[in-house]
C-alpha cells in the first residue's frame, strides 16, 4: 500500500498550496509590511479535503479495500509494503461494510488534520518575528514572508526581483556586477527551493502517517469482523521497519503480541494498532510499522 502514499502526498500538496495561497493573500498587502492579524484563521477549502474531499476520501478506499481483501480470502492482508495498488471492489463476495470502520477512524484524523492551516500560520509568523527582530524593512519582511508561504513557485516578490536582476544583465554590465547579479539570482532561487522543499516534507510526513494509519486500520477491521464471521480469533503482532530509522520505542515493542482487541504498550502509550490516531503524536507521527495476524496457536509459541 505503500503506492498510495504518493498519491496521498499530492492530495495533501493541492491543498496546502490553496491554503497557504489564502494566507499569502490575506496578510500581503499591495504595499506596506505584512499584516499577520488579517488571516482569519481558517481555511474552508481544508476543511472540505479532510471531511468528506479528496483526502478522507482516499483513507475510506485504503480501509475498505484491506478489510475486503482480506475477508474475501479469509486471510490476514498483506502488509503495507507489499499490498497491491487500490482496485474498486467488485462483486459482493466477502463484502463487509467498512463504513462504520472508517468513520470512526476519520472522525479522530479530522481533528488532527484540522489544525495544520494554523500550525502554517504559526510558522510564518515566526518567520515574520525573526525578520522584524533583524531590523528588516518593509520589502524585505515581504520577501520573507512570501518565502516562507511558497509551497511550488517563487513568490511573487521574489519573481519581481529575478525578473529585474535578469534585465539589468540582459541591458549589459559589467562582468564584476553580473557575477554578483547571477549570485543574488542564486540566492533567490536556493531561499525559494527551501521553501518548496519545506512544505513538501511536511506533506510527506502526513501522507505516510494517513496512509499507514488507515492500512492498519483497516486490518484491525479485518481482525474484528473475520472473528465475528468465523470464530477464528486474530493475535496482533507489532512489526516495525527494522532499519536505523526506526524508533527507539517502536523497536522495543517490535514484535510484541496482543490478544485480539488488546491494544499494544508502546513508549508508555497504549496504541490499537501502529498509527492509531487516538495515540499521543510522538508515536503516531510518520509511523511505519505494521500490524501482522496470527493465529492463537502462534501467539502462544511467540509468548512462550
Amino acid at each position: 500500500m505503500r503506492e498510495q502514499e504518493p498519491v496521498m502526498a499530492r492530495l495533501i500538496q493541492d491543498g496546502m498550496r490553496i491554503v497557504l495561497n489564502e494566507i499569502r493573500d490575506a496578510v500581503l498587502p499591495p504595499t506596506g509590511p505584512p499584516n499577520m492579524a488579517a488571516w482569519s484563521g481558517r481555511s474552508l477549502t481544508w476543511q472540505r479535503l479532510i471531511t468528506g474531499g479528496a483526502i478522507a476520501d482516499l483513507i475510506a478506499a485504503i480501509i475498505d479495500y484491506v478489510l475486503t481483501l482480506g475477508m474475501r480470502r479469509q486471510q490476514p492482508p498483506a502488509t503495507p509494503s507489499v499490498a497491491p495498488l487500490l482496485v474498486p471492489a467488485t462483486g459482493t463476495e466477502g463484502r463487509v461494510s467498512s463504513l462504520a470502520y472508517a468513520q470512526q477512524h476519520l472522525r479522530v484524523v479530522e481533528s488532527r488534520l484540522r489544525e495544520w492551516p494554523q500550525e502554517a500560520w504559526a510558522e510564518v509568523r515566526d518567520e515574520l518575528d525573526a525578520g522584524i527582530a533583524a531590523g528588516l524593512d518593509a520589502r524585505a519582511l515581504r520577501e520573507r514572508v512570501g518565502d516562507a508561504l511558497n509551497v511550488t513557485a517563487l513568490t511573487r516578490v521574489t519573481e519581481d526581483e529575478m525578473d529585474a536582476l535578469y534585465d539589468r544583465i540582459e541591458q549589459g554590465v559589467p562582468p564584476a556586477v553580473e557575477a554578483s547579479l547571477r549570485a543574488r539570482i542564486r540566492e533567490l532561487a536556493d531561499t525559494a527551493d527551501r521553501s518548496r522543499r519545506r512544505w513538501e516534507w511536511r506533506a510527506d510526513r502526513i501522507a505516510r502517517t494517513e496512509v499507514a494509519g488507515a492500512v492498519n486500520a483497516g486490518v484491525d477491521a479485518f481482525a474484528r469482523e473475520s472473528t465475528a464471521a468465523t470464530g477464528r480469533e486474530w493475535y496482533k503482532r507489532w512489526w516495525t521497519s527494522q532499519d536505523d530509522r526506526v524508533r527507539a520505542t517502536h523497536r522495543a515493542a517490535h514484535g510484541q503480541v496482543v490478544p485480539p482487541g488488546g491494544r499494544f504498550s508502546v513508549g508508555g502509550a497504549t496504541l490499537r494498532y501502529p498509527g492509531d490516531p487516538l495515540g499521543p503524536p510522538q508515536e503516531v507521527i510518520n509511523c511505519r510499522c505494521s500490524t501482522l495476524l496470527i493465529t492463537r496457536d502462534e501467539a502462544e509459541e511467540t509468548n512462550g
